[in-house]
């Protein structure tokens, strides 16, 4: 008789499932999930904070009188600035407030593009160039928008400081 008749067939163990997963691929894959919300909000902000300054920078160009421009910018620094103390700035205080927003490499040269323009701006005969008005309007939109938390915050001090000293000067003159 043969040995090998015998032997009776080979039995497959059962199949090793794949469920339930690891704790290491969970936390993985929660960790995955985490980062991808993260990035998206992180890129919606990004987007949305640079909106406003592509819509203003497409309108601007076409902007036919200073009084135009000049609400275009306010439209513009009050989406990222606190509106109470934008709206009431003009003149000298604007510029003022416009060239702190900017980098200290940028200044000079946007204090040079907008001249006394601001203060001009609302005269009945004003001689102001609209096309020089609306480049030194973009200059500072290109540059200084979105505003950096740092530059952000120094703008909202010297805005507060504008304040104080706006209200301290009606004190004393009665109003």
């Amino acid at each position: 008789m043969n040995p090998l008749a015998q032997l009776k067939d080979i039995h497959l163990p059962e199949q090793v499932h794949q469920y339930p997963i690891a704790p290491g691929w969970w936390i993985l894959l929660l960790l995955t999930l985490v980062i991808f919300v993260i990035g998206v909000r992180v890129f919606m902000k990004f987007r949305n904070d640079r909106k406003v300054k592509k819509q203003v920078l497409e309108v601007v160009k076409d902007a036919k009188t200073p009084q135009e421009t000049l609400t275009l910018l306010k439209v513009a620094l009050m989406h990222y600035f606190p509106r109470s103390a934008i709206a009431q700035l003009h003149g000298d205080a604007l510029k003022a407030f416009l060239e702190n927003c900017l980098p200290e490499s940028k200044q000079g040269k946007f204090s040079q593009q907008i001249q006394n323009y601001l203060s001009e701006c609302y005269q009945a005969t004003s001689g102001i160039d609209q096309t020089a008005f609306n480049q030194a309007t973009l200059y500072w939109l290109q540059h200084a928008l979105p505003p950096k938390k740092v530059s952000q915050n120094a703008a909202s001090h010297e805005l507060n400081q504008n304040i104080n000293k706006n209200l301290t000067s009606k004190e004393a003159y009665g109003d």
